[in-house]
């Protein structure tokens, strides 16, 4: 690839598209250097929020203290200058503002991502698992309703889970029962649709770049921060893998 400068350089959003995913899978919070340089003999940093994610330093991969196992660089394509970060096991806990440094000598370049979760997934209407969850619920309600109004207060025991607590209620309750419990059947299903919903739909996730300016506060825990990530034992980059990112250098 043609020579470059490598003190000039920014860091940019490879995308800035919505991304649909399923808690517990993977999720790339992508960063590119432009132009597209080399990044292997750079340094990378990647914080969430004040802790750090992620760190690659003489071509070595240190994941975080509280991200072990769930982090990842692409190495192999730290020549075009991607510096995206892998996450792994995705969930509600990585929402939120990424920060990536990336130092090369006396520059250091640095970018905040936000990651933002948009509306729990309710958007999506791909799966009909959401409206089973609920019809079910409200199944079970209901028969709690036609038990406890045939056999009085002690069908309550035999009725599970939220039934069980439904037909409890209606028993004591005495005139009406049924009624009461039919009304409570209804409250249950909509709440088993909406929790369906969530539960089930996959979430919509954006990505975009936002202007934050980090406190001196913020700052000093993320310098605690890679501190402590840097005393773990690094992940050493597959030697032949080193060596073909020394012969693209050269």
């Amino acid at each position: 690839m043609a020579e470059a400068n490598e003190n000039d350089f920014q860091l940019v959003l490879q995308t800035v598209e919505e991304n649909k995913v399923e808690w517990g899978t993977d999720f790339i919070v992508t960063c590119q250097l432009s132009p597209e340089i080399s990044a292997v003999d750079m340094e990378i940093r990647w914080f969430k929020e004040t802790d750090c994610v992620c760190l690659y330093k003489n071509r070595q991969v240190t994941e975080g203290m509280s991200y072990k196992g769930r982090v990842n660089l692409f190495t192999e394509e730290l020549d075009r200058g991607n510096v995206s970060l892998q996450l792994r096991d995705i969930g509600q806990s990585d929402v939120g503002d990424y920060l990536c440094q990336v130092i090369s000598t006396d520059k250091t370049e640095e970018i905040t991502i936000r990651l933002e979760l948009l509306q729990g997934g309710f958007r999506n209407r791909d799966t009909g698992k959401g409206a089973l969850l609920g019809a079910a619920l409200g199944v079970g309600a209901m028969v709690a309703a036609t038990v406890v109004t045939a056999a009085g207060a002690g069908a309550g025991a035999v009725v599970a889970g939220a039934g069980a607590m439904v037909a409890a209620a209606g028993a004591a309750a005495g005139t009406g029962t049924g009624a009461v419990v039919a009304g409570a059947g209804a409250v249950v299903a909509a709440v088993g649709a909406a929790a369906g919903a969530y539960i089930f739909n996959p979430k919509i996730l954006k990505l975009y770049v936002i202007q934050r300016t980090w406190s001196k506060e913020e700052r000093k825990k993320m310098t605690k921060s890679y501190s402590l990530a840097q005393r773990r034992n690094s992940k050493e980059i597959p030697p032949e893998l080193s060596v073909k990112l020394s012969q693209k250098q050269e």
